[in-house]
C-alpha cells in the first residue's frame, strides 16, 4: 500500500485528561461483574441504517471514495472556541458554516472533526465546557445550535466536497446522566449500565487517582474521576445503546467519528486497557455499524499509546476482522515539532516502525 502522508490541523488545545499511560497491576474481583441485560434490547431512540439522510452521496455527483479519508486534511474544531455567531461568547455551529471558506480555501482542509457537541454538564458559558462528560447522547449542546443548524452544516460541507466527523466518548458519561442517576437504584432497569460494588476494590492502579468512588454506601467505578462514572459494556443494552448512538448521528450526515479513550473500554481478569473484549466491541462496531453504510464511513481510534506500537496496531484489527480505519499516532507528533525546530529531520525511527504493516493508516497530528 502507497503510504501517504496525513496531516491533522489544530486549532485548540485538546484537553489532556482524557488519556493516560498504562501501569501495571491485578485487576481483583472482575469476575463480580458478569454479562447482564437483554440481548434483543432495542433502544427507545432506535434508528436503522436504511434511514439515513443528508449523505455525502446524496448531494455529490460523484460517490465518496471508501478510502476517502486517506488523502483528506482535517481541521479539528474546538467548537467552543472557534466562531461566536450569535453573540453569547460561545462559538457554535453556525459560526463554523460561516467560516467554511476560510477552512477550505485558505487553510487549505476538506474535512472537519468536531469535538464534542453533544449535551454535557457545564454551569455556565464560562466553565468548563469540554464535553466529555455526555448528560444525553441524542441531543445538541444548546450553547452550539440547534438541530437545524447542525443540518445546514453538514449540508453545507457535503456542497463542497468536503467531510465531517464528530467525537464520541463511549466509555464513560457525566454523572448527572438520567441513566446514572438512575442506576442508583438497585431496582432501576440502568442498575447494571454502570460498574457499583459493596467493596471499594482497587482497581486501575496505573490511573492518576482512584477509580472506585463511593456513593452513599456503595462504590462506582469512574476510570478518570467520578464525575465521569464508567458505562458497563458487559451489558447487553449498554453495548446496543452505544451502537444505536452511532447509527443516529451518522444517519444525520456525519461522515465517520472519533472514538475518545478506546483503552478502557471493558475491563478483564488482570487488565484494564487494550482488553480483548474491548476489540471485539469495536469490531462489532466496524461491522455491524460503520461499514454498513452505502455512503462511506470510517472511525478513527484514540488509544494514548506511545513506544509501544505493537499493542497500537492491534485496534486496526485483522483483515477479517478489520476495527479501526485509522489510528493516532502519539509517537509522531514530538519527532516532527523537533525536526522544525532543529532543522534537521528526527523522523526517521518513527516510520522505521510502519514497515510490513498493510492494513493500517495512520493519523500524524502535531500536539494535544
Amino acid at each position: 500500500m502507497k503510504r501517504k502522508l496525513f496531516f491533522l490541523v489544530l486549532i485548540s488545545l485538546t484537553f489532556f485528561f482524557f488519556s493516560c499511560s498504562a501501569g501495571d497491576f491485578e485487576l481483583e474481583n472482575v469476575g463480580l461483574f458478569e454479562y447482564t441485560g437483554d440481548k434483543n434490547y432495542r433502544s427507545q431512540s432506535h434508528v436503522e441504517v436504511s434511514a439515513a439522510k443528508n449523505q455525502y452521496n446524496d448531494v455529490n455527483s460523484e460517490n465518496l471514495s471508501k478510502d476517502w479519508y486517506k488523502d483528506s486534511s482535517f481541521y479539528h474544531i474546538w467548537v467552543k472556541a472557534f466562531v461566536d455567531s450569535d453573540g453569547d461568547r460561545c462559538g457554535d455551529l453556525k459560526g463554523i458554516e460561516e467560516n467554511l471558506d476560510y477552512i477550505q480555501e485558505i487553510l487549505g482542509c476538506d474535512a472537519i472533526w468536531l469535538s464534542p457537541i453533544f449535551s454535557c454538564s457545564y454551569v455556565s458559558i464560562d466553565g468548563n465546557m469540554h464535553g466529555y462528560d455526555t448528560i444525553n447522547y441524542y441531543s445538541i449542546n444548546e450553547f452550539f445550535g440547534k438541530p437545524e443548524d447542525l443540518e445546514s452544516l453538514i449540508t453545507e460541507v457535503h456542497k463542497r466536497g468536503m467531510k465531517i466527523i464528530f467525537d464520541f466518548v463511549p466509555n464513560h458519561t457525566s454523572d448527572a446522566h438520567p441513566w446514572f442517576l438512575s442506576s442508583k437504584e438497585k431496582n432501576s432497569d440502568k442498575r447494571n449500565w454502570y460498574l457499583w460494588s459493596d467493596e471499594q476494590l482497587s482497581w486501575n492502579n496505573g490511573m492518576s487517582s482512584k477509580t472506585w468512588h463511593k456513593k452513599d454506601s456503595e462504590y462506582y467505578y469512574g476510570a478518570f474521576n467520578g464525575m465521569m462514572p464508567d458505562l458497563n459494556f458487559r451489558n447487553y443494552e449498554v453495548r446496543e445503546e452505544m451502537k444505536n448512538v452511532v447509527r443516529y448521528w451518522l444517519n444525520k450526515g456525519f461522515d465517520g467519528l472519533r472514538i475518545d479513550a478506546v483503552r478502557y473500554l471493558i475491563e478483564e481478569d488482570g487488565d484494564y486497557c487494550d482488553t480483548q473484549a474491548t476489540h471485539e466491541w469495536f469490531q462489532e462496531l466496524r461491522k455491524e455499524v460503520i461499514d454498513a453504510y452505502e455512503s462511506p464511513k470510517f472511525m478513527v481510534c484514540e488509544a494514548w499509546i506511545e513506544n509501544d506500537r505493537n499493542t497500537l496496531n492491534e485496534y486496526f484489527g485483522t483483515a477479517t476482522n478489520p476495527e479501526f480505519n485509522m489510528v493516532l499516532d502519539f509517537d509522531a507528533g514530538k519527532p516532527c515539532i523537533y525536526s522544525v525546530r532543529d532543522g534537521f529531520d528526527k523522523t526517521g525511527g518513527i516510520f522505521v516502525s510502519y514497515e510490513g504493516i498493510y492494513i493500517c493508516f495512520w493519523n500524524f497530528f502535531r500536539k494535544s
